[in-house]
């Protein structure tokens, strides 16, 4: 994305390299929808606008343009590259042993949030219809009103036991975590060997040791364009602003530092603190 800066709005209208009804002027003269900043100065208007980066081609040779971009302004961090490698640090080497699983392993009555009793309401309504062939009107049946309200009363279940929502109970589950000889019971194998039936050996679920590495990258920082910021903030004013609401009271807003930044733009990495 790129921000156009224009000094003077009123000139760039007469400029012939300004197609009427081109792909970018609506939004430069601010009549074309979001990410428009027009500013009043005097005679002049400067206008701020967010545009796509192929916008760059047709107004680089525009007198009344600035065109920046946002790491320009603000400065940015970046991946250090040598001969076009990107540099790397140390891995973050993360181990995390072995342990016991921590899972829900039931639920249980929450007593502070009871289930209420909804008591069901039924009002029964009537319409007048006309007969079409000798015009006598009769009353019918309408459509059933039909409305819920919820008591005071604590709901029950089948077995007359009061109901209450369900929190998670939190342990470590009894799993399988072998088998051994059972000796109660054995068996002849078709080798006349005897052996003993299989009976699981139950224990805690365990969480084997686990090992995290984590890339770090090298970065730096790009410090941003003196003269990109001054013209910035001249053609974009973050003063605070008071207004009435809707409910009559005052009310302000201070411009945000990055001006209509896209939704789903990448601006993590720019250095705006």
């Amino acid at each position: 994305m790129i921000i156009s800066i224009c000094n003077d709005l009123t000139e760039l209208k007469n400029n012939p390299k300004m197609v009427k009804g081109g792909k970018h002027r609506s939004r430069i003269e601010g009549s074309g929808g979001g990410h428009v900043h027009k500013l009043e100065k005097a005679d002049k208007t400067i206008s701020v606008v967010v545009l796509t980066d192929d916008a760059r081609e047709m107004l680089d040779d525009i007198g009344e343009f600035t065109l920046l971009t946002y790491e320009e302004i603000f400065g940015y961090s970046r991946q250090v590259t040598v001969d076009g490698e990107l540099q790397w640090d140390a891995d973050e080497i993360e181990v995390i042993p072995e342990h016991d699983a921590i899972e829900v392993i039931g639920y249980e009555d929450d007593l502070t949030r009871p289930i209420y009793k909804a008591v069901r309401h039924v009002e029964h309504t009537t319409r007048e219809v006309t007969d079409m062939w000798e015009g006598n009107t009769f009353t019918v049946p309408g459509r059933d009103i039909i409305t819920y309200e919820t008591t005071t009363n604590i709901a029950q279940d089948y077995e007359g036991k009061d109901r209450y929502h369900q929190t998670p109970i939190m342990g470590t589950p009894i799993v399988v975590i072998g088998y051994e000889d059972d000796l109660t019971q054995p068996y002849e194998y078709i080798d006349g060997e005897t052996r003993y039936m299989q009976k699981p050996i139950m224990g805690n679920k365990v969480i084997p040791e686990q090992t995290n590495v984590t890339r770090v990258p090298i970065m730096e920082d790009i410090p941003a364009v003196s003269e990109a910021r001054a013209a910035y903030d001249a053609a974009y004013p973050r003063t605070p602003v008071e207004y009435e609401d809707m409910d009559g009271n005052m009310r302000t807003h201070t411009p945000p530092l990055i001006f209509s930044i896209p939704a789903g733009s990448k601006t993590d990495h720019l250095n705006t603190e």
